[in-house]
């Protein structure tokens, strides 16, 4: 119901024949799995031979395992108990069934090691350790053409981000390049909490589907209903229904372009400028912004008071008022109050001072 608002949107169907129309890759056996035959093997001819020769001679329990494992393993200690035509007969079975699990068991191992599922276990692990320790991170929901280009510039600005993508040919390039994933649907809530939306500053939806970006971006924003949202959209019709469902930003790739190739055409000069003053990490001037908390010590002064050039060498280039006016080149004269979402200008060493003055407990320099 909150999706629809009345009528049922005309995009969902198309969720549900493109679903079908795409049959899901087979699954790739677990690799503990391959393991758990030949374990399941050696234990189950101790437990035979063991029961055996419990049954064949009075010994205690450990007497009658000891006797099974020499056995298997073929070292020729002597036998705890003398053993008669019965008792031979039945250790040369075991021996010639032990022999064969044992060389079944020892291979498996060696192509568990070999395929590299050891060394991917522990990158795993290690992964999974790093995903519970992020925090004030990115989370990007698509890893194709938009999403790898996404993932490219958050990699060139240093943010830490983590992947979310269920194609196996999108999670090849993602290992590729080193970067943290999380393989599922973004559309899964517990898919989500992995990547540690409860803790992300941001989450892009960049999927190719519209459906499911907004899918995304409604789970996203039950999750974590301060998550900054920038979601995609092919269709124009998507857009409403993005914004409503709590996406700050919503793209169209197809009209950036076009504004982007038109802006190329009409100002090419300032469209270069301000292109890398974005972007570029290249240069040592910046542009980055920065919200005021209630608390901060410059809330209720004026620029000139707040002595924020003077102090640090940034200069404040706008100022978003929480209403969303935006003041272009404010007066020294203009009262800083807290919301007010300031547009910065200066060096990486100048923002980071600022954020020293502004946020002594945030180490993270605007940006």
């Amino acid at each position: 119901m909150l999706l629809t608002g009345g009528d049922p949107p005309p995009i969902l169907p198309q969720r549900v024949e493109s679903r079908k129309s795409q049959p899901s890759p087979p699954r790739e056996m677990d690799p503990f799995t391959k393991l758990y035959r030949p374990v399941l093997l050696l234990i189950v001819l101790l437990v035979v031979g063991t029961a055996g020769y419990r049954l064949l001679y009075p010994i205690p329990m450990l007497d009658a395992l000891y006797m099974t494992v020499i056995t298997l393993a073929t070292v020729g200690f002597r036998e705890v108990y003398p053993l008669d035509e019965k008792g031979k007969i039945f250790t040369i079975l075991l021996i010639l069934t032990g022999l064969g699990g044992i060389t079944f068991t020892a291979s498996s191992v060696f192509q568990f090691m070999v395929a590299g599922h050891l060394t991917g276990m522990v990158k795993r692990r290690k992964m999974e350790k790093t995903l519970d320790s992020l925090r004030n991170h990115y989370i990007v929901c698509g890893f194709g053409r938009v999403g790898e280009q996404i993932a490219q510039d958050l990699t060139k600005a240093g943010a830490r981000f983590v992947v979310i993508d269920s194609n196996p040919e999108a999670l090849a390039r993602v290992e590729k390049h080193g970067y943290l994933f999380v393989a599922g649907n973004a559309t899964n809530d517990e898919v989500l909490q992995k990547a540690g939306i409860e803790h992300a500053k941001g989450l892009v939806a960049a999927s190719d589907s519209d459906p499911d970006n907004v899918l995304i971006t409604l789970s996203a924003k039950l999750l974590n209903p301060k998550l900054f949202i920038a979601s995609r959209a092919s269709s124009e019709d998507v857009f409403d229904k993005l914004y409503k469902l709590g996406a700050n930003r919503v793209v169209s790739p197809y009209l950036s372009t076009g504004q982007k190739m038109a802006a190329m055409m009409l100002k090419p000069v300032v469209h270069d400028y301000l292109d890398t003053m974005a972007y570029s990490t290249d240069l040592e001037i910046r542009i980055g912004d920065m919200e005021l908390p209630p608390d901060c010590e410059i809330v209720g002064k004026t620029i000139q008071d707040s002595a924020i050039r003077k102090r640090t060498g940034v200069t404040i280039l706008a100022i978003k008022k929480p209403e969303g006016r935006v003041l272009t080149n404010p007066p020294v004269s203009t009262v800083l109050a807290k919301g007010d979402h300031l547009i910065l200008v200066g060096t990486a060493q100048q923002l980071d001072a600022l954020t020293q003055m502004i946020l002594p407990g945030n180490r993270e320099p605007p940006g």
